[in-house]
């Protein structure tokens, strides 16, 4: 094997552990309180949206119709989301943000970004911006392919 697959290989089996680390420090249920992660993702997701469709939501989640039904109820009932039908099209339902839930998202987010801050600090600036720099470079190869 040589060393550029050996350099593929060791990401592959670093991956899943940046991974773990990464859910476990941003989706820890102490740091959601009473939401799920689907749940705060989909807030997440709906802070980039005036409005959207179920369509929408299972695309963007990578879930089935049934999931987003129930994700999307249950956020209904405690007033993070709200559910109206199309204007032009009644069959279509569309959710937005409640002031509640864009409260939800930002409080959560916050504590998100103060454990992000708190692993950037210890890996230093020089690295951090290493990092950011990389993981767009990522980020353009993966929307690319």
């Amino acid at each position: 094997m040589d060393d550029f697959q050996k350099l593929v290989n060791e990401f592959s089996l670093l991956m899943p552990d940046v991974m773990r680390g990464f859910s476990s420090l941003l989706f820890d249920p102490r740091l959601l309180e009473d939401l799920t992660s689907p749940q705060f993702i989909l807030l997440a997701f709906l802070t980039e949206q005036i409005e959207c469709n179920a369509s929408m939501v299972g695309e963007a989640m990578h879930i089935t119709s049934g999931s987003v039904t129930s994700l999307t109820e249950r956020l209904v009932q405690r007033g993070l989301i709200e559910r109206k039908n199309h204007p032009d099209d009644r069959r279509v339902v569309m959710f937005s943000l409640t002031k509640a839930g864009q409260d939800k998202f930002e409080e959560v987010r916050q504590k998100q970004l103060e454990r992000l801050f708190w692993l950037f600090d210890k890996m230093g600036l020089e690295k951090t911006q290493q990092l950011i720099v990389l993981y767009r470079e990522l980020n353009h190869y993966l929307a690319d392919r």
